[in-house]
Parts: C-alpha cells; sequence; structure tokens
C-alpha cells in the first residue's frame, strides 16, 4: 500500500494571537470588574463604619467640661459593649470632679475658720502681750505661714481640672499685671523696694482668676527674695504671635543646677530652712508652671527674670 502524509501546520502569529485574545478574554472582565468591586467594597465598609464615625465625632464635639453620657441614639450592637464603658468612664470622671469640688470648699472652710480665729486671738495676746511679746510674734509667724500654705495647696488643688479651658475669655495682661501690682504695693512699700511696669495692652485668650494668681505668685516672689529696698521690673508686651510676661528683681537669683526643680511641688533651694530667711510652702512656683501649662504658654527661669509666653 501507498504511505501517504498528512501534514497540519499554522502560522506561528496566528497562533500568538489566538492565545492572546484567549488571556484578554479571561482577564479582561476581572480588570473591568475591579473598580467596581472596590465601589462596592468601600460602600460597605462605610456603612458599617458610619455608627463608628458618627460616635467618634459625639465624643469630638463635646466640651471639656461636658461630661454627661453619650446620647441613646440607635447603634449596632458590636458598638454597646464600647458606649457603655465610654459612659461608665464619663460617670467616674464626673463624680471624681464633683469630690475634688467638694474637697476643695470643705477644706477652705475646715481650715480657714480656725487659722482665722487663731489669728484673732493671736491679734489680741500681742496688743496685750508685755513679756512675751517676741515669743508671740514667732507664733503670728508660723500661722501665717500655715495659712499661706493653706491657701496655696487649696489654689493648687483647685487648678487640677482642664475645665479652665472653657471659661476662657480675651484679657489685657497688662491690666491685669497693673492689678498685682496694686494689691501686693503695700508689701512691696513696706520693704522699702521700687517696682515698675513696663509695657502696653495685651490681649491673650485666658482665665482671669488663673492669670492673676500667677502674676501673684511671680511678683511676690520677686518682693520676698529681693529684700529691703529691692527692684523689680515687669515687662509686658508682645512679640510675633504671642504675649511676653518678664519679672525681673535684684534678688540673688536661683542657681543653674536648681532652675528645673524650683518648679516641683513642695521643693525649696536649700530646704524649709532657705538661706534668706523667707518662709514658704514651695508651692508658689508649681502653681506658676500649671498655669502657663494650661493657657499652652512656656515659662522660662534665667539669670534674674521670669519669662512667660503665652499665645
Amino acid at each position: 500500500a501507498d504511505s501517504r502524509w498528512l501534514i497540519v501546520a499554522q502560522r506561528t502569529d496566528v497562533r500568538f494571537q489566538l492565545a492572546e485574545s484567549i488571556i484578554i478574554e479571561s482577564v479582561l472582565p476581572i480588570i473591568l470588574g475591579l473598580p467596581l468591586e472596590g465601589l462596592l467594597i468601600w460602600l460597605i465598609v462605610g456603612r458599617g463604619l458610619e455608627p463608628l464615625r458618627q460616635l467618634a465625632t459625639e465624643m469630638a464635639g463635646k466640651r471639656s467640661d461636658d461630661l454627661s453620657p453619650l446620647s441613646d441614639t440607635q447603634r449596632p450592637h458590636e458598638l454597646n459593649v464600647l458606649t457603655d464603658s465610654i459612659n461608665a468612664l464619663l460617670r467616674r470622671l464626673d463624680a471624681a470632679f464633683e469630690r475634688e469640688k467638694r474637697f476643695a470648699a470643705d477644706a477652705a472652710h475646715e481650715l480657714r475658720t480656725p487659722l482665722s480665729v487663731l489669728k484673732v486671738q493671736l491679734h489680741n495676746l500681742l496688743r496685750d502681750a508685755k513679756s512675751d511679746y517676741a515669743q508671740l510674734q514667732s507664733l503670728q509667724a508660723a500661722v501665717d505661714r500655715m495659712g499661706h500654705s493653706v491657701e496655696q495647696v487649696l489654689m493648687l488643688y483647685r487648678m487640677t481640672p482642664d475645665q479652665f479651658a472653657a471659661k476662657f475669655v480675651q484679657l489685657d495682661l497688662a491690666g491685669l499685671a497693673r492689678n498685682a501690682i496694686a494689691e501686693l504695693y503695700p508689701q512691696i512699700d513696706a520693704q522699702g523696694q521700687q517696682i515698675e511696669l513696663i509695657g502696653e495692652q495685651a490681649l491673650m485668650s485666658g482665665d482671669i482668676f488663673a492669670v492673676h494668681t500667677l502674676l501673684i505668685n511671680l511678683l511676690d516672689n520677686a518682693s520676698k527674695y529681693s529684700g529691703r529696698s529691692g527692684e523689680i521690673r515687669v515687662h509686658v508686651g508682645r512679640a510675633a504671635d504671642h504675649v511676653v510676661l518678664r519679672i525681673e528683681d535684684s534678688g540673688p537669683g536661683i542657681p543653674t543646677v536648681e532652675r528645673d526643680r524650683v518648679f516641683e511641688r513642695f521643693y525649696r533651694v536649700g530646704g524649709d530652712r532657705h538661706n534668706s530667711g523667707v518662709t514658704g510652702s514651695g508651692i508658689g512656683l508649681a502653681i506658676v508652671r500649671h498655669i502657663a501649662e494650661m493657657h499652652h504658654a512656656v515659662i522660662e527661669l534665667a539669670e534674674a527674670e521670669y519669662m512667660v509666653r503665652a499665645s
């Protein structure tokens, strides 16, 4: 029998074109479907996270003094545990702040009343005293120190909550400085000291009582440690976008190694028996730093000067 061969062939370019078309037909629907799938996933995830976004918006919208529980809006069951935990935390914080307020009020009453009575009795004894006059004066100085310490501790305690920021108003730092100088002028004049206020109107946002307390503490320190016939200069002004307060005195200053520690509570250079003989509780500068931080300010202690910058 005759042998016959049947040869079938195809051009390479045709085969490659066929393979390419098969690949495109297989992959193209997937590529075209990806944006749609991404959109669907975005919508589904976004809808699922919407309650969490609402919760975050509600928390961000709360004022610093608003410790009320979160509203009872309809939320997914999965968020109930988180919402209940946040509400429990807010209730504990509110209770803690209320306890602080009651403590401050009760402590002020319980401590100030007997001290006031003691001061009156000492005044009467000093008026009638003859032989024990020096001893009674020492006792009166100790009572005055105790009263000052009580006032400073209570003031520091009241300054703790962050809720003061909600009460900030526009105030004139130069005007408050004048008022503080007038309040302390009898003490300054009794020491034969000279005080000078240099500056102009300097408006800033803050709490009037807190800023007044800061000024009183700084001026009181400057007066105490300047000694008799000392000099105090108060500078108030603006620099760029912030207010600058600088208080300088002719006192001995604070050693560089001690400048960080003097802002700690109850710390005094040299301990309780300060070389100057001035009584104090070591709380004044701690209060000053706390007030500065509360106003987003920076306090710097340099050679014979305090510098506070507030926006």
